[in-house]
């Protein structure tokens, strides 16, 4: 079991303000647990309350800096602009085995299934329990990475999307 819970973030400029939402959460949080919040993006993250490693995005090393993270996080803010977010970032998350807690409105809901694949946050105080959660139990974490990682391989592997469209083209 580690010493240290990283909670990992990636995204871009355009898309920060979402991380901001629950900065003061993290803040909180790593007043009582040992944590670090590592950025993955194209700018420079800096934040003098919390320890924080703030990475470029690089699609070489991508795959290798999203390993780092213990515990993925997608925070959003419910506009009508999210509704049509993909949840790529949750995706990748999912995809290389990594727990993760997202914000419990638009396209996530139709993939997580909170507490199993994933955890879904309705407000701050839920953000903090399921984070604390997930930095106290290393057994979920591992089991839910599992989950996870099994739900995208059954739903959005290559070969299931490549089947779901052969069938739509076949029945047009």
């Amino acid at each position: 079991v580690k010493d240290e819970i990283v909670i990992g973030w990636t995204g871009t400029f355009s898309s920060m303000h979402y991380l901001k939402t629950i900065e003061n959460i993290l803040v909180n949080i790593s007043k009582i647990r040992k944590i670090s919040l590592l950025v993955i993006s194209n700018f420079n993250y800096k934040n003098d309350k919390i320890k924080y490693t703030s990475l470029n995005w690089n699609k070489n090393t991508e795959i290798q800096d999203l390993l780092k993270i213990d515990i993925g996080i997608y925070p959003l803010i419910n506009d009508d602009w999210i509704i049509g977010k993909s949840g790529l970032k949750v995706m990748q998350y999912m995809a290389l085995g990594l727990p993760s807690v997202s914000s419990d409105f638009g396209n996530v809901k139709n993939f997580i299934i909170d507490n199993e694949n994933g955890m879904l946050a309705k407000d701050e105080n839920e953000w903090f329990e399921k984070l604390i959660y997930l930095i106290d139990n290393f057994d979920i974490r591992k089991k839910m990475g599992i989950n996870a990682r099994d739900t995208i391989k059954r739903k959005f592997s290559m070969d299931i999307i490549k089947n779901q469209y052969l069938e739509i083209l076949k029945n047009d």
